[in-house]
């Protein structure tokens, strides 16, 4: 198996939405089903064999996310990037400095909940040897998100359009990518074309050639505001069937 022990976690989203709710908690610590987002993030990647993982976050929160992360008996190891971004792209720029040379890495957004099961079967996926693809992107039929990153997929669940109108689409991602060495060394090519989401980042890999792979989750819920917490936390307290 191909060793895919290093993380780029991203949690420097300011979430406006819970501000604008008037939570005062910062993003990575709001608890869903009693752990902090970004607690129950790091627990899936010491469990899925992940050995060091970058975590990207803004200036604001760094103090308060640090502290609580410190606090937590984990043996991954965690390294801190602190950096206020203006987006997801920007915090992968962030990190590719760190992430460089490995020859995969795991991309993970610290509002994903997903089935612990599913996601350690998503990485033994992203550890194959004989694979053909150089991004391997978690994706799911299960639609909540407001602004969701649609995929067309075909029958063997290779992508073959980032981004299509909604009528072509077959699922949509969920926060959590396996990228190659050869993938993550295009976020600069991209950057001087004047690209600054992930989303578009993703679609321009597949624009220009390089091979995408869908893995299919019954369910992720991008925890965004105060009702992705409410279907959350129903997720995670009713067997995490995807019902």
């Amino acid at each position: 198996m191909t060793a895919l022990e290093w993380a780029g976690l991203l949690a420097a989203g300011s979430g406006e939405r819970f501000r604008q709710a008037g939570y005062a908690t910062p993003k990575p610590l709001i608890p869903v089903a009693g752990t902090p987002l970004i607690g129950r993030t790091l627990s899936l990647l010491e469990a899925g064999g992940i050995r060091t993982v970058y975590v990207v976050v803004n200036e604001a929160f760094a103090p308060a996310v640090r502290r609580y992360v410190e606090d937590l008996s984990l043996r991954l190891t965690v390294r801190w990037v602190v950096r206020t971004t203006p987006g997801s792209f920007h915090s992968l720029l962030a990190l590719v400095p760190f992430l460089r040379g490995r020859s995969r890495v795991l991309l993970a957004t610290v509002d994903a909940v997903v089935n612990p099961a599913e996601f350690r079967a998503f990485l033994f996926a992203g550890r194959a040897d004989d694979v053909s693809w150089d991004g391997l992107l978690a994706c799911t039929a299960f639609v909540r998100d407001e602004r969701p990153l649609w995929v067309r997929t075909d029958t063997e669940h290779r992508i073959r359009e980032v981004a299509p109108p909604p009528d072509r689409a077959t699922c949509v991602t969920g926060g959590l990518y396996v990228l190659s060495a050869r993938a993550l060394s295009m976020t600069e090519s991209a950057r001087a074309r004047g690209i600054d989401r992930l989303r578009d980042f993703l679609r321009f890999l597949a624009e220009v050639g390089y091979s995408l792979q869908g893995y299919h989750f019954s369910r992720i819920v991008d925890v965004d505001d105060a009702a992705d917490l409410v279907e959350a936390e129903h997720f995670l307290t009713s067997g995490l069937s995807g019902t």
